[in-house]
């Protein structure tokens, strides 16, 4: 396996700019799981690795009360829906 650079950015705008920076070379990784496979099995050979863990805003829920959308962050997990009180209470299944 190649040795890769891990980054890990605070905003949106940080891992944007860096990915710009580096396209051909980076590669995002939010859980890890794909990744990690595909760099293991040598399908993927990234020089960095741009973790999204530490964006708050990609795990955030957020309701926008005048028009009454949920917005859920990519990196908002099942566990994290499931536990929610403002999913339960405002969309019930």
């Amino acid at each position: 396996m190649k040795a890769f650079k891990y980054v890990s950015p605070t905003t949106v705008e940080q891992a944007i700019d860096f990915h710009g920076q580096h396209s051909e070379t980076a590669r995002y990784i939010g859980g890890g799981t794909d990744v990690i496979v595909k760099v293991k099995e040598g399908w993927s050979e990234p020089d960095y690795l741009i973790s999204l863990k530490k964006i708050e805003e990609m795990s955030e829920l957020h309701k926008n009360d005048a028009t009454q959308e949920l917005s859920i962050g990519a990196m908002v997990t099942h566990a994290t829906l499931e536990k929610s009180l403002m999913i339960r209470n405002e969309y019930p299944i």
